[in-house]
């Protein structure tokens, strides 16, 4: 936080002698740029707070229309489509959103969700059972979805289901 207001101050120096010099109009932009980097690094430490992930209830997603605010608990699994996802939701309606699936995994990483393959994000609280078949493994949820789990994953699914 002193970085932060020692930059700030910095940078209000510079405005006052920005006309005069050429000199200082770069060292203008270079502190707007390190103000702007240190500010980001300032929300990515609050919005990787576990505890702050943990107690957000809602999601806004942008779709194509408008900008929709989704209960969490109401997701029920997020598919890939492209450099789109698609959010399926409890009521059986999807939301068609401007993200792609990477985004919503680290937004989804401490809240029940689990990466089960490439294209495909599951919310376990709605998983019925695992199915095996010849050609692998999948979710079944209680909405009678399907949902693949890759053999790389599939590891994983073993260590956070405790199997």
């Amino acid at each position: 936080m002193i970085k932060f207001v020692v930059i700030h101050l910095l940078l209000h120096y510079t405005i006052y002698f920005y006309k005069t010099t050429k000199i200082t109009q770069n060292l203008y932009i270079l502190l707007k740029k390190i103000k702007k980097f240190v500010a980001k690094k300032c929300i990515l430490n609050f919005t990787n707070n576990p505890h702050i992930q943990k107690m957000a209830k809602y999601i806004a997603v942008k779709s194509i229309k408008n900008i929709q605010v989704l209960k969490v608990t109401d997701v029920l699994f997020l598919e890939s489509s492209g450099r789109f996802t698609i959010i399926h939701l409890k009521n059986k309606k999807s939301v068609i959103a401007y993200k792609n699936l990477g985004f919503y995994e680290k937004i989804f990483e401490n809240k029940n969700f689990i990466r089960v393959h490439n294209s495909f994000i599951v919310n376990l609280e709605y998983v019925f059972e695992i199915i095996k078949d010849l050609g692998g493994y999948y979710f079944m949820l209680e909405t009678k979805n399907i949902v693949p789990i890759s053999k790389r994953k599939f590891t994983k699914v073993k260590e956070y289901l405790y199997m």
